[in-house]
């Protein structure tokens, strides 16, 4: 389940917002979504500090959605700006005080608290006026951040926010959904939809250095096909802060200065978009799997799609065929009922593999249980787990599970580099 916190301010002493129409178009989207059994929604009125920290305590959100006033250099009164002179020079989010005044909540203490919340925050939304800054001190800490680079009026505010939630609601990723949320102001012909900004922690993948004695896998000696050398040590994630250009939503900026197109056409886009390709008689061996990889899931480096994620009344050809042909990375995942599937060997297999040549995706069989696949046309890849051992043979199935997961990171961090 995820959980979405929505934290609503509007001090006494400011501007009054339309908070309560931006929570219900919200939870209607959601409502109404193909994926609404995902998500939980949280909604917090009148915020004061305490009530902040207790909330992100109590619920552990995956999104954090900041509804409010915020501080900047406004004239007065047009947006979601906050117009009191004494809060203006330090900047920062008007949450309130315990009678109901402004209590200004500098970005830098938001980025502490966030900090503190990481493992379990993915995503936040500042939907207040000025809230750049803010947004760029808690992207230190966060995948996502989306702040607002100067006033926003309440229209083009709730606005963003339906279009974001319902695009997440669809399944969309958050740069997505972003795109979706200034969309959304666009379409209404509201000249604001520059103003939502994306910051967006790059990640940058560290491969361990393997001991001066090992060698690459040799074909001609390896016991089976597809042989892989041992995981020493799982590869490193390191992040630093990027953001999407003003003005334009359709590029995100690496923390090296270079920018690179988010479509699903790009060499590389984070996350990666995996596809699993199996057999539903080993469902339980794959959700095994997709567990082993949720924190890759979490620090937002993948992406997984399989076959039970089509909603009801969806195309399920159209549906298997579209993530297939976006994925990045595919996993095959071998057994006796794989091979015996005709449209898992036959059609997933053989586009898989198109792409795979094409240099379009990055094909990685999984041995889940013992079968004779020499020569199969995957048989010439590496596979996984390790000396592919099956992992119903392990003694322990989650070392099998985890030694596969370490070489999935691994490709990913090859990827990163240029490799296959």
């Amino acid at each position: 389940m995820r959980t979405i916190l929505i934290l609503a301010s509007n001090p006494r002493t400011t501007k009054r917002l339309r908070l309560d129409e931006e929570v219900k178009k919200i939870e209607q989207g959601l409502e109404r979504s193909k994926r609404r059994d995902q998500f939980k929604l949280v909604v917090k009125w009148a915020v004061t500090d305490d009530e902040l920290r207790r909330a992100m305590l109590d619920n552990e959100p995956e999104i954090v959605h900041f509804s409010g006033h915020g501080s900047g250099e406004s004239q007065g009164g047009q947006g979601r700006d906050l117009v009191p002179v004494q809060v203006k020079e330090s900047g920062g989010l008007a949450f309130e005080d315990d009678g109901g005044h402004v209590q200004l909540i500098t970005g830098d203490a938001l980025a502490r608290l966030f900090e503190l919340c990481a493992d379990s925050v993915k995503c936040v939304v500042l939907n207040a006026c000025y809230s750049e800054a803010q947004a760029n001190a808690i992207s230190q800490h966060i995948d996502y951040v989306v702040g607002m680079k100067k006033a926003i009026g309440d229209e083009a505010a709730i606005k963003f926010a339906v279009g974001f939630y319902d695009a997440l609601g669809a399944g969309r990723d958050f740069e997505t959904a972003y795109k979706f949320g200034c969309s959304a102001i666009d379409l209404k012909g509201i000249p604001e939809y520059l103003t939502p900004v994306l910051k967006k922690k790059s990640i940058s993948v560290t491969v361990p250095t393997p001991p001066s004695s090992a060698s690459p896998p040799d074909a001609s000696s390896a016991g089976s096909p597809g042989h892989l050398s041992g995981v020493h040590s799982p590869s490193v994630l390191g992040f630093g802060t990027a953001s999407v250009p003003d003005g334009d939503p359709g590029k995100i900026v690496s923390a090296a200065g270079t920018s690179s197109p988010t479509s699903a056409t790009a060499k590389i886009t984070w996350p990666i978009r995996l596809f699993y390709s199996y057999s539903h008689k080993d469902e339980e061996l794959r959700k095994e799997l997709e567990d082993h990889l949720s924190l890759l899931r979490r620090q937002g480096v993948i992406s997984g799609w399989h076959d039970r994620m089509i909603g009801a009344g969806e195309e399920w050809k159209g549906q298997l065929d579209k993530n297939l042909e976006e994925s990045q990375i595919i996993l095959l995942l071998i057994s006796p009922s794989f091979l015996a599937s005709d449209y898992c060997y036959d059609i997933e297999t053989k586009r898989a593999l198109d792409r795979h040549d094409k240099g379009e995706a990055t094909v990685i069989p999984v041995l889940l249980r013992p079968v004779d696949w020499e020569g199969a046309p995957f048989a010439r890849l590496q596979g996984l787990p390790i000396d592919l051992r099956p992992v119903t043979t392990w003694t322990n199935k989650d070392e099998a599970l985890k030694n596969i997961a370490q070489g999935i990171r691994r490709a990913i961090a090859g990827m990163r580099n240029g490799t296959r």
